[in-house]
């Protein structure tokens, strides 16, 4: 952690060069949206593959943002919480099952 705080604080320094204040404001928010990332891996476990899809991809966009990592995280994990519940009762489950499926497949950050 001591290396990833190192990361974050001369983020903040490069950002806000000349502002402690933002520098101060923009370590707390990266060390809370940090903190969120691993509870929320912590609660998913490393088998969940729909949170880890969107926290992978969350990271590749944002590799050292973790305020932007976790908003991408929350986005697409509301996203998938909608998107595999839905139903049609005008398409058959097993073309509906499969259209998820290929989708997921197809774009699985997305």
């Amino acid at each position: 952690m001591s290396d990833t705080l190192a990361k974050i604080k001369q983020r903040a320094a490069e950002e806000y060069p000349n502002d402690y204040s933002m520098q101060a404001y923009e370590i707390d928010q990266q060390i809370e949206a940090l903190n969120k990332l691993s509870g929320y891996l912590e609660q998913f476990g490393e088998d969940n593959e729909i949170a880890n899809t969107c926290i992978t991809k969350a990271m590749s966009d944002w590799p050292e943002n973790y305020s932007m990592q976790l908003y991408e995280f929350e986005g697409q994990l509301n996203a998938a919480n909608e998107f595999f519940p839905y139903e049609n009762t005008q398409i058959p489950k097993s073309v509906l099952d499969s259209v998820k499926a290929r989708v997921f497949q197809e774009w699985p950050g997305d």
